[in-house]
């Protein structure tokens, strides 16, 4: 019964923290209000409603959340210990043990959070989820998410596109309204 009752408020402040702080630096205000993702005051009350899917999507958990990939840094923030490279640290958390959560903590909050855009670090495509440091190669993250994508069966991007837009691409030129020249020129120069 403690237990449930644990649950329910560690899932309670999870949910704060998603919907307060971390979606409102996603949208923007008029998409927080248009999809009621904004959290209420506490003179306003929220009831439990069983009839509300809390699902996600597919696509959303496949694809949608890994955008986050490209915010990863080489190096991770120790506060008053320095900088670690990210490819020692990924699935190994021992250093923590040592009374270190503060350190890294106070690190990444005095630390300007990286912008989120097309690339990734050389850390996430060639040194991720290493057993040991020792070892010179690793697992190219993005080549596991367009996995995930295919083995899930989520259709193209272009089809997305369509449901969400009613635009039907066919060619590169369909997109260069809607995309940057610069990433639209990456895209036809690898999948030519």
């Amino acid at each position: 019964m403690i237990d449930d009752e644990l649950r329910r408020i560690l899932i309670a402040i999870f949910q704060n923290i998603c919907y307060k702080e971390y979606l409102p630096l996603l949208f923007s205000p008029a998409i927080m209000a248009r999809y009621n993702l904004s959290v209420l005051s506490a003179a306003e009350t929220t009831e439990y409603d069983p009839d509300i899917d809390a699902t996600i999507s597919i696509e959303f958990m496949t694809s949608s959340m890994r955008f986050g990939h490209s915010a990863i840094q080489t190096k991770v923030p120790l506060g008053k210990l320095g900088e670690q490279l990210f490819r020692d640290l990924y699935f190994q958390p021992f250093f923590l043990y040592d009374d270190t959560l503060d350190d890294l903590i106070s690190g990444y909050a005095k630390d300007e959070a990286q912008k989120l855009h097309t690339h990734v670090v050389q850390d996430m495509t060639e040194f991720c989820m290493r057993s040991s440091s020792n070892i010179p190669y690793g697992t190219d993250v993005l080549s596991l998410d367009i996995n995930r994508s295919r083995l899930n069966g989520l259709p193209p991007y272009v089809d997305f596109l369509k449901l969400c837009t009613c635009r039907n691409v066919t060619k590169f030129e369909d997109l260069a309204d809607i995309m940057p020249k610069k990433i639209l020129k990456r895209l036809k120069d690898t999948y030519r």
